[in-house]
């Protein structure tokens, strides 16, 4: 997180390592649905360890944006507590925290 220039930027060490020791991580599947659109019920922030990871829209069968190793995800409804706007699900074998 203290590389990603967004993270760096805008919060302090002190901060940033309090959220990386609370990081789990989780193992998924190829096609799993990480989390859907519209869902309103976890706004949880992902990082990407291992793997890749698709945005879709579901409702107009459309692929918006891939995600590699390094990338995050998931920020929209982290910051605003809104619902998703979009359903991620994988494309590989992840690590994700």
């Amino acid at each position: 997180m203290k590389s990603n220039a967004v993270f760096a930027k805008h919060f302090g060490n002190k901060f940033l390592s309090t959220v990386a020791m609370r990081l789990q991580e989780s193992i998924f599947a190829p096609d799993e649905i990480i989390f859907s659109e519209r869902d309103h019920s976890n706004n949880s922030i992902y990082f990407i360890a291992k793997g890749k990871v698709k945005m879709l829209i579901e409702r107009f069968d459309l692929d918006i944006k891939s995600f590699d190793k390094g990338d995050f995800f998931g920020e929209i409804s982290f910051f605003t507590d809104r619902p998703r706007v979009a359903t991620a699900a994988t494309l590989t074998f992840c690590s994700i925290v």
